[in-house]
């Protein structure tokens, strides 16, 4: 045998392709099709990158803590602007302070002084804190910080019994 006649024998010995439809051409296209787009890079527009952003910032949720010091404020012993501007100046964020930048937030409500933190923060530290301004301020002795629930403290005055000294003589 020859070298052509052995190329004609395994050309015939080769089983034959099966007919193919239309359907089947325009499937393997599309597979083909999508393989290829999935191996692309995605195009985002600003829009969407944007919306993708804001799902981000959501996510980051913020601590509320209030410091509640309305009677002490009506009766004009303490200025809650000034407690304020106290908690912005000696808060340590990072173990420095005036390093607050977008983690605290504090603002005033009426009387209420309002601190706003991202979750590695204590309401134990606003304790302290609100006591060491009222330790300054000469007002420890007199008045006391309270908690009234989950994220509260109340400014509330120590109560003082005072015996009549005419009870006391008999």
């Amino acid at each position: 045998m020859s070298n052509t006649e052995k190329k004609v024998e395994t050309k015939q010995a080769a089983p034959a392709k099966k007919p193919t439809t239309k359907a089947a051409v325009n499937q393997k296209a599309v597979r083909k099709l999508a393989r290829d787009v999935s191996r692309e890079p995605k195009k985002v527009t600003k829009q969407q990158a944007h919306a993708h952003h804001l799902r981000i910032v959501r996510k980051q949720r913020y601590m509320r803590f209030v410091i509640d010091c309305d009677a002490q404020a009506k009766a004009g012993i303490i200025e809650p602007a000034k407690l304020e501007h106290y908690l912005k100046t000696h808060i340590k964020v990072n173990n420095k302070t005036h390093n607050l930048s977008s983690k605290v937030k504090t603002k005033l409500n009426k009387n209420r002084v309002i601190v706003l933190a991202r979750p590695p923060f204590s309401k134990r530290y606003l304790k302290y804190l609100t006591r060491r301004y009222l330790k300054k301020q000469v007002l420890r002795d007199w008045i006391r910080v309270v908690s009234q629930g989950h994220n509260t403290y109340k400014l509330s005055y120590y109560k003082i019994q005072q015996n009549d000294e005419g009870d006391e003589s008999e």
